[in-house]
């Protein structure tokens, strides 16, 4: 449990010992009631949340011993036959005063009269990260994009096809007529293929709450999804016959280069999912905020609190740049008075503000592409179909240059996380990670997340060269470690998301295996061509466009109109519409 306030200058977390105790105060030190029987935990947190090895292994071989207490395993999480709790439940402090030098860190722990103390050199890493608040003092910067709407498979499956990476949980080959990849639809089979270099489609996908039902295929005899009514829903949603349907495509390292190279480079999640069975909204919502007030995709969204407030309340400093005219934050009209103001920025500024160096980076950034259905936007680049992913993975590759042309002193202590919001109607093999007894706001249950979807950490603090993860994780692990990095007193972001975490999904801080920074690699000129069509505005059809299109509206019609058409000018076109 958390000391008094005033009680300590510095904490940190040593030990958890059975149900929450009371410590009582001795000469400088919380002392812990130990019974023969008490189950002991060490949660040590180290560079991003992460728990500090040394420490962990260091109360094992050394304190625990002295204490008599023998029957101790692991050197992450140290236990006897009991499942880590969560920090809000069972938390307990060791009070070490004020001191400048670590060495003076003294941690102990009482048994039997014994009193154990934990090295010094094992505190250390510890110590370096708290706060005279009892927080964690992280110096670093997390950085969010959230593309749309691609699977797994259609944009990684390739590095197991074609690129012989066994690692891979992707497409296998060289036969791709097998019965677990043939989608049945009208009387007919369809077979993935591999998308020619551009990949322009015809159209979207239906990849709304219900086609997304029919796309996993549950089979209630088995209790299982068979994850081949990917090609139905695309019939049934008015999509032309042909020998090889669009849902069932995914690319080469020809059409995806960039997204081939980042997985080369960095670390991939083979099970990353969306968190919900639906569309964007919803499964951005689950992103930005571990909960979602919509079930789908529709018009303006309703008030709800997101991460933005939740740094807000803590005094963590964020910044949103997005490279279209408009924010998804700005479908929230609670969110518009920010929207004109200086925290909202154009993309192109990014790589100029991570390199200043009189001002400190934001701790938290997100990034968005320019939407594709936003109606004014001349230059999509958010992968959203029937758009090429040319365009995204150039977008991508422009923010990576802006991190790696970063000063060492911001690039070496930030974690880029590069996900997609969902699947978008394309074909994926793995069956979704189930989230029984799931319920969202609106009171829909939800017994699995939805499709896998592509997911890279990307950092200095992951290993090069094919990393992998089979950790599983959705949209929350991003806001888990979100809280790792800067909840106050070592707390989690919300109930939710400790909901989303009984269900297995994992933080982003487990993907990261290095304790000391390397070097980011410089980026190669990768050839990215695909056809556009510009138009000074496209229209409106789909309910995400709506919804694009009723903001551009009321933002137009309310106090903040001068300020939108002063900051984004491509919001005179729709005004004179």
């Amino acid at each position: 449990m958390p000391l008094e306030s005033g009680q300590s200058d510095q904490c940190i977390d040593t030990l958890i010992a059975g149900r929450t105790p009371t410590p009582v105060q001795s000469q400088g030190q919380d002392r812990l009631p130990i019974q023969q029987s008490t189950v002991f935990y060490i949660e040590a947190r180290g560079l991003f949340g992460k728990p500090a090895h040394k420490c962990a292994t260091a109360f094992v071989n050394e304190a625990l011993p002295l204490a008599g207490i023998s029957q101790c395993s692991g050197s992450r999480h140290v236990g006897i036959g009991v499942a880590r709790p969560s920090y809000s439940q069972w938390s307990a402090r060791a009070k070490v005063g004020s001191v400048k030098n670590t060495n003076d860190v003294t941690v102990t722990v009482s048994h039997g009269g014994v009193t154990a103390t934990l090295a010094p050199a094992a505190t250390s890493a510890v110590f370096a990260n708290s706060d005279p608040n009892g927080g964690w003092a992280i110096d670093c910067t997390v950085i969010i994009v959230i593309m749309e709407n691609r699977s797994f498979d259609h944009l990684l499956g390739h590095l197991r096809y074609s690129g012989n990476r066994l690692d891979v949980d992707g497409v296998i080959g060289p036969n791709l007529g097998v019965p677990g990849y043939l989608n049945p639809a009208n009387g007919q089979g369809y077979s993935p293929f591999l998308i020619n270099q551009g990949g322009v489609l015809p159209g979207d996908l239906p990849h709304g709450l219900q086609d997304v039902r029919k796309q996993l295929s549950f089979v209630a005899a088995s209790q299982t999804y068979a994850m081949n009514g990917f090609a139905q829903a695309y019939l049934d949603a008015g999509g032309a016959v042909a020998a090889n349907l669009p849902p069932m495509g995914f690319n080469s390292s020809d059409s995806a280069p960039v997204s081939a190279w980042l997985a080369d480079q960095f670390t991939i999640c083979n099970r990353w999912f969306s968190s919900l069975p639906s569309s964007t909204h919803p499964n951005k919502l689950m992103a930005l905020a571990g909960k979602s007030i919509v079930d789908d995709t529709a018009a303006l969204i309703p008030p709800q609190d997101t991460l933005l407030d939740w740094l807000d309340a803590r005094k963590i400093d964020w910044r949103v740049y997005h490279d279209g005219a408009f924010s998804f934050f700005a479908l929230m009209p609670q969110y518009w008075s920010w929207f004109v103001g200086p925290r909202f920025r154009q993309f192109s500024r990014l790589q100029g503000d991570l390199r200043d160096t009189t001002s400190p980076a934001p701790q938290v950034i997100i990034v968005e592409p320019a939407y594709a259905d936003a109606p004014v936007e001349q230059h999509p680049n958010d992968n959203h179909p029937p758009l090429s992913i040319a365009f995204g993975e150039n977008f991508v590759l422009r923010l990576y240059q802006a991190l790696s042309s970063a000063p060492v002193s911001v690039s070496s202590r930030t974690v880029l996380i590069a996900i997609h919001d969902e699947h978008g109607g394309f074909w994926d093999h793995v069956p979704p990670h189930p989230t029984p007894g799931y319920t969202s706001i609106s009171g829909t249950s939800f017994a699995t997340t939805g499709p896998r979807v592509p997911a890279f950490i990307i950092s200095p603090l992951v290993s090069g060269k094919r990393a992998i993860t089979n950790l599983a994780f959705d949209h929350t692990s991003i806001l888990q470690f979100i809280a790792e990095c800067f909840a106050p007193g070592g707390g989690t972001y919300s109930h939710e998301v400790d909901l989303r975490a009984s269900y297995g999904f994992h933080s982003v801080s487990q993907a990261l295996d290095l304790t000391s920074p390397r070097s980011l690699p410089a980026a190669p000129d990768f050839p990215l061509s695909a056809p556009i069509t510009l138009q000074i505005s496209r229209p409106v059809m789909t309910d995400s466009q709506r919804a694009f299109a009723h903001a551009m509206d009321g933002i137009l019609a309310s106090q903040y109109r001068n300020d939108a058409l002063a900051k984004h000018r491509e919001l005179h076109t729709w005004d004179a519409a």
